[in-house]
Formats: C-alpha cells, structure tokens, sequence
C-alpha cells in the first residue's frame, strides 16, 4: 500500500491526506460517506469532529477509499463537470476569450495536481 501512495503523491504532487489531516471534507471523503456502511459512515463522522486526525485514522479512512474507489469515482464526477461547463461555453463566439476559458477547463482536470 505505501507503493500506491507513493505513487499517487508523485501523480497529484502534493502531499497525500494533507487535506485529511486539516480536516477538511473532500469529494473522495463525501464518496465513501454516501457508498459506505453506517458503521463506516459514523467512523468517518466521528474522526472528521476530532481535533486531530491519527495515522491510523488516516490508514483506515485510506482503506475505505480504496474499498469505495473514491477516487476514481471523484475524477469521474470532475470530467463530467469539466464537461458540462465546456459545452456550456458554446453558446459565445468563438474568440480568444472563449478559447481560454475553454483551455481552463480541459486544464483543471488534465493538471497533475
């Protein structure tokens, strides 16, 4: 498992669980608080109203993200949304202006992060 965040820290290019650990609620995290069970559900409840977070609540939260592959249901909710705000430019003339917020969205999902 440490190969895999290994890994995913040189593809997102920040620190894995630096979020976690700051407390804040991700859309991997709200993934697994609507796939999870209700005893997984109020773990993660009850870690994300602690103070601190532990490594063995992040390994456990981990684990869960794997076990809901909330990450990848994540990057498949951003390019829906990257998606839909490209298509929503359609409606302008093609300019530069259009051309560059175009290349915004393609950016934010293609970006390692």
């Amino acid at each position: 498992m440490l190969l895999i965040i290994m890994l995913r820290k040189k593809f997102f290019g920040k620190e894995i669980g630096k979020d976690f650990y700051e407390g804040k609620v991700t859309l991997p995290l709200i993934t697994i608080f609507q796939k999870g069970s209700e005893e997984e559900k109020q773990f993660l409840t009850d870690i994300m109203k602690k103070e601190k977070r532990t490594e063995e609540d992040f390994s456990e939260t981990l684990a869960l993200i794997f076990k809901y592959k909330a990450v990848e249901a994540s990057l498949k909710k951003a390019e829906y949304f990257v998606n839909v705000s490209y298509d929503a430019l359609a409606i302008f003339p093609d300019n530069e202006d259009k051309k560059i917020l175009q290349n915004l969205t393609s950016f934010s999902l293609n970006r390692s992060f």
